[in-house]
């Protein structure tokens, strides 16, 4: 996800993935329609950066950086570095390193039976939206259930602040399979020193599972 999080437009950017970072060797490449989508971002606009991994050459768990390059300036380049490192060795790049990781499995049952991806750690944002992160949940469990649909609650239950960028959960949905992949995008309050989560499944009923997922804690680093 880029995010362009200052008070000005950020204009003629151009995505790529660095060849002498990846060490997954599979072909990656990003997708030409989301780098025509964004290209061009508006003061606070976010836009969803997908990067295609090749069936052949068969890729492995490992990791590459996504490279930005811009030809408006360097300041449209300081506009993205929520989500990407500046590189201070080029003036006019900045990058992101991206991991793969291998598919894992178990047999817990329920929300335990999905496994979670997500920062360790999170930087606030300036200003008065909110932090943002990428939470990935993934069904590792051929026992998780029948569910067409996954949440992020509290611990009293109360769902969280988040847009689902796959598209695949939610109301009148197919059940999710093992394998299954589903990415959040949350929003952590203004203000928030650490963000506590729980999986929790549903179905297009209306019923609701007890979020049994382990919790997760998150820590907000504020910087002053």
């Amino acid at each position: 996800m880029v995010t362009n999080t200052s008070n000005g437009a950020a204009t003629n950017l151009v995505y790529s993935i660095d060849p002498a970072s990846n060490t997954t060797d599979g072909n990656i490449t990003i997708s030409p329609a989301s780098q025509a989508a964004c290209a061009n971002l508006a003061t606070q606009q976010s836009c969803q950066l997908v990067a295609q991994i090749a069936a052949s050459p068969i890729s492995h768990p490992g990791a590459f950086s996504v490279v930005a390059s811009s030809s408006s300036s360097q300041s449209t380049l300081n506009k993205v570095t929520n989500f990407f490192k500046l590189n201070a060795t080029t003036t006019n790049l900045a990058d992101a390193s991206v991991g793969l990781v291998a598919m894992p499995t178990n047999t817990q049952t329920g929300a335990n039976g999905i496994t979670l991806y997500y920062p360790t750690t999170a930087v606030a944002e300036s200003g008065t939206n909110g932090t943002n992160i990428m939470v990935t949940a993934i069904i590792t469990s051929a026992n998780a259930g029948a569910f067409n649909t996954l949440n992020l609650v509290d611990g009293n239950g109360n769902l969280l602040n988040f847009t689902v960028l796959t598209g695949n959960s939610g109301n009148n949905m197919s059940n999710l399979a093992v394998g299954s992949i589903v990415t959040f995008w949350v929003n952590i309050p203004q203000g928030s020193s650490q963000l506590q989560f729980q999986t929790q499944t549903a179905t297009t009923t209306g019923g609701t599972s007890t979020p049994v997922g382990e919790r997760q804690v998150l820590p907000l680093i504020q910087i002053p």
